[in-house]
């Protein structure tokens, strides 16, 4: 592994883009190949002032080691995330497309995203995250000296990782973005006992119609991935809440459609309306006002709460219209008389209705598209996609038969291209997190009359197809504030959720 020179001491690598939050200048720059399902990659990884580090195949790059287009093509990047926790992941969310699309071997040879995000994502013996993070440790200890220096600065403070010493004790990111558990650090891979058997985990990439694969229309793509169940973390708390972290398994393949119309989201909340009557309130307020004076004054909760009982007898006691209507009150519940109140003094105990915060709901997405293949070649990839959802929604099945397990999640994604051709996520329609499928209708007939073309399948002249789906979790405001950066003073760019 050759050290490059770097910019500070005149060398001749000099990226044009300025990374976010970074010198544009690197301190250090490294020869960095990563293994991927037996092709060794070719790459290069960039350390800047702030810890942050970047590694970069050559293929995306206009030269060996020059990038003069003015955009940041790392595939993966090392920095902080909003937890203030190192890791390591995706650079875009296009990184690992674009290296698996661009990449050829000697002979030619292609890797798949699931093979580049197996490798990056791997746990077992001297993985990639952890060479990664060794160099990029390195080159901030040169940078300021001593590891001791490190730890006294903010910005690199908990950089996992020194090459040389121990790399087993570094920090791995795992597909969802988080830092590896202690369960998973100790060799917990989070499987459970209950696996599923006879389940598919490799499906094609699906284009209809046919020739979207080649030009630049907007589009949605689904994709999968299989349930495998949720991290749950008895030792901490925070984990557990929120929208917890569910471990997955790759499901390769993808469904890519145009948009339709009617494209519509609903955002809600759930409130309802609360009740609480003078007794219930002087109820409520005796206790809270017990447990406050106790935490303040050091009496014991008993004391407290028989002092708030007596200063509030005696505001009765004063009160001689208060003192009838309470016992009045009391009186019709001892008879189970409704409405004793309204009938003796022809009023009724203040209810005070109020509209509370109940829920967090969660959204519903519903999809229909049409298709009538033009050739047989077009029907197939028609098959295939009504097959992706029936087999992709289908419960799953274990070697016992005692236990069924959770059909996969599916991932949606409105997709849109820059100027320049590269693809990217529509900023102008909403974002959709995991979602289940909960049905999948399809009309054979949406034409009202049977036809089929006379290829050998006999395939329908046309197909409509209803997806219909919910999101395993609801929206937090956290997913817009750090999810996505909106913050005070954010120039929104995006619609967000």
């Amino acid at each position: 592994m050759s050290q490059y020179k770097g910019n500070k001491t005149g060398g001749a690598f000099n990226p044009t883009y300025t990374p976010t939050g970074e010198t544009k200048t690197p301190i250090n720059v490294v020869s960095t190949s990563m293994e991927i399902d037996g092709q060794m990659v070719e790459g290069y990884q960039s350390t800047y002032e702030n810890g942050t580090s970047k590694w970069t195949p050559h293929v995306l790059t206009d030269t060996f080691l020059t990038d003069s287009q003015d955009v940041d093509r790392s595939t993966f990047t090392g920095s902080k995330n909003a937890n203030g926790e190192w890791v390591w992941e995706p650079t875009t969310d296009t990184s690992v497309r674009t290296l698996a699309r661009h990449y050829r071997g000697p002979d030619n040879e292609r890797i798949t995203e699931g093979e580049v995000e197996d490798a990056f994502y791997n746990r077992k013996g001297n993985t990639i995250q952890q060479q990664l993070s060794g160099i990029q440790a390195n080159a901030m200890v040169a940078e300021k000296g001593s590891i001791e220096e490190l730890q006294k600065d903010a910005n690199t403070s908990g950089l996992p990782g020194i090459q040389g010493t121990s790399t087993a004790d570094i920090p791995q990111t795992n597909q969802d973005g988080g830092v590896e558990t202690n369960e998973e650090a100790a060799g917990f891979t989070g499987k459970t006992a209950i696996e599923a058997t006879k389940t598919r985990k490799q499906y094609g990439n699906y284009y209809y119609p046919e020739d979207i694969s080649e030009n630049k229309q907007d589009r949605i793509i689904f994709k999968m991935r299989q349930s495998t169940g949720q991290v749950i973390d008895p030792t901490n708390v925070k984990t557990n809440i929120g929208s917890r972290q569910r471990k997955t398994g790759k499901v390769e393949g993808s469904v890519t459609l145009p948009i339709t119309t009617g494209i519509k989201d609903l955002n809600s909340v759930s409130w309802q309306g609360s009740k609480m009557n003078p007794l219930q309130a002087f109820a409520a307020s005796t206790a809270l006002g017990g447990f406050e004076a106790a935490a303040k004054e050091g009496e014991s909760v008993t004391d407290a709460i028989g002092n708030q009982l007596k200063a509030g007898a005696k505001t009765v006691t004063e009160n001689k219209g208060v003192q009838k209507a309470i016992s009045t009150m009391i009186a019709g519940k001892a008879a189970q008389t409704t409405n004793l109140l309204s009938r003796a003094a022809g009023a009724i105990a203040n209810p005070n209705l109020e509209l509370l915060f109940d829920a967090p709901a969660l959204r519903a997405f519903d999809f229909t598209f049409q298709m009538s293949p033009r050739d047989a070649k077009e029907a197939e990839q028609v098959r295939n996609i009504i097959n992706f959802f029936k087999q992709g929604m289908s419960v799953k099945t274990t070697s016992t038969n005692i236990f069924l397990k959770a059909p996969n999640y599916f991932e949606i994604d409105y997709v849109t291209f820059k100027n320049d051709g590269t693809m990217m996520k529509h900023p102008s329609i909403n974002i959709i997190k995991t979602c289940a499928l909960l049905s999948c209708a399809i009309d054979y007939t949406p034409n009202n009359s049977y036809m089929t073309y006379s290829d050998e399948n006999r395939s329908m002249v046309s197909y409509s197809m209803n997806l219909q789906f919910n999101e395993l979790d609801p929206i937090y405001e956290s997913d817009y504030y750090e999810g996505l950066g909106m913050q005070d003073g954010t120039n929104v760019q995006e619609i967000g959720f």
